[in-house]
């Protein structure tokens, strides 16, 4: 390949490189405007992406936090959005504002624009929309929440209400669907002017769909911005070491806005006013994104901890008992052989009737002298041969036991008393001769 091909080839991977990454990040980038309005994973007009870059920016850590506030870091901003563009949200439950409220009291920042549901008398601010304030009114959706209002009695009439008919579809099916999935208008901007540290001398801030929000700790708050119509639109209340912020909407701090409605700067200096250890937590939870804690976790974050080890302990050992044995496998014995008895009354017998007693204890002294030479592992049972090795090997006791025994299988016996006393004296010199096998009897 010439140079000139080579070059051609890398430049034209290059190329493709460079494409392929650029479409990733398009897509990647792409994938956070279809995130929920307010979250700080939202590229989209309604996301808050733009003030999760601006925190980072600003010196601070941010972190997006995905489950309840059952452990919250010590010393940290939690950022809670929300307003009409969300309707359907995870509401905050009674235990975790008794969480807030005692974490807000430790040195925690609770900033809250426009969502409801995390303020409480006791945090000395609530925040509260009238009912129907979010209501759709244009496009089909509109139409059904109307209807829905009206108990299901109005009728769901096409053209003028925004549903369209089929001849309606048939003629133009884009514009049909398009009226009828035709959205709200952004609300009207309401001016906020500000008149409190630290918000003072930025100037109106504006703001659309404000809510309603009531000071309860007066002694504590302070109006940093107001509407026209003299309504609070943003109060700071100082709660033990740490503080609630809240404001009547989020509109200043979206994306479409942060920039021309100075969102930014009045969440900067916010920030700057309220400097903390910990991180800046923007809440997703609350916005859809995570799971809810196990009930492991939630009895652990109870302090029910130590309770749960010692009850892991005490399965565990059960468990382990169950399946091991103390001490050895137990084997049963064995049984006694059957007919012992029977076969030395047998052989009593026959040596009775036999009525040879020279010749029985010759049959006792050789059986004797088998069992000695097999237990000093000698190849033969004669009386000589077996002295002699024995001799050979120093076994001089061993050896004049053979020979007492040859002595008594040579001897006279006179009757069956004496026969019974010639085999003891066998025994007891094969019981000698063979200690380490028998053993003392």
């Amino acid at each position: 390949m010439s140079t000139a091909a080579r070059r051609t080839a890398i430049a034209l991977l290059v190329l493709v490189g460079l494409g392929g990454a650029a479409l990733i990040a398009q897509r990647v980038a792409a994938r956070g405007r279809f995130a929920v309005a307010y979250s700080s994973y939202g590229a989209g007009p309604s996301g808050a992406r733009a003030l999760f870059l601006l925190t980072e920016s600003l010196g601070r850590r941010p972190m997006r936090w995905a489950e309840d506030f059952g452990r919250l870091p010590e010393q940290s901003v939690i950022v809670a959005l929300g307003g009409c563009d969300l309707l359907s949200s995870r509401a905050v439950s009674r235990d975790e504002k008794k969480r807030l409220l005692a974490w807000v009291e430790r040195g925690g920042v609770l900033f809250v624009a426009g969502a409801q549901g995390y303020l409480s008398p006791e945090l000395g601010v609530t925040l509260e929309r009238a009912d129907g304030a979010c209501d759709p009114q244009a496009g089909l959706l509109g139409r059904i929440v109307r209807a829905s209002q009206d108990g299901g009695a109005a009728p769901l009439e096409p053209v003028d209400a925004g549903v369209p008919t089929p001849a309606q579809i048939a003629m133009d099916p884009a514009a049909a669907i398009a009226e009828a999935t035709e959205l709200d208008p952004l609300p009207p901007v309401q001016w906020a002017g500000s008149v409190g540290a630290p918000l003072e001398g930025l100037g109106a801030v504006p703001v659309r769909d404000p809510a309603l929000l009531e000071v309860h700790d007066t002694a504590h708050a302070v109006v940093v911005l107001r509407l026209a119509d003299e309504r609070v639109a943003g109060v700071i209340v100082r709660k033990g070491r740490g503080a609630v912020i809240a404001l009547a909407s989020a509109s200043p701090l979206q994306n479409r806005e942060l920039r021309l409605a100075d969102g930014g700067a009045l969440f900067a200096r916010v920030l700057r006013a309220f400097p903390r250890s910990g991180p800046v937590i923007f809440d997703e939870y609350h916005l859809g994104v995570g799971e809810r804690r196990s009930i492991v976790r939630y009895l652990g974050d109870l302090g029910g901890g130590p309770l749960l080890l010692q009850v892991l302990i005490v399965v565990l050992f059960a468990l382990w008992r169950l399946g091991a044995r103390f001490g050895g496998t137990r084997r049963p014995a064995p049984p006694p052989p059957a007919g012992t008895a029977s076969y030395v009354a047998g052989i009593a017998a026959l040596y009775a009737k036999a009525a040879d007693p020279v010749a029985t204890a010759g049959i006792l002294a050789k059986r004797a002298l088998v069992r000695i030479a097999a237990h000093h592992h000698l190849p033969h049972a004669d009386a000589a041969l077996l002295t002699k090795a024995l001799d050979d090997r120093g076994r001089k006791e061993d050896a004049a036991l053979v020979q007492r025994i040859a002595m008594l299988a040579a001897a006279p016996v006179n009757g069956g008393a004496e026969l019974v006393s010639r085999a003891r004296e066998i025994d007891a010199a094969l019981a000698a001769a063979t200690k380490d096998e028998l053993g003392p009897k």
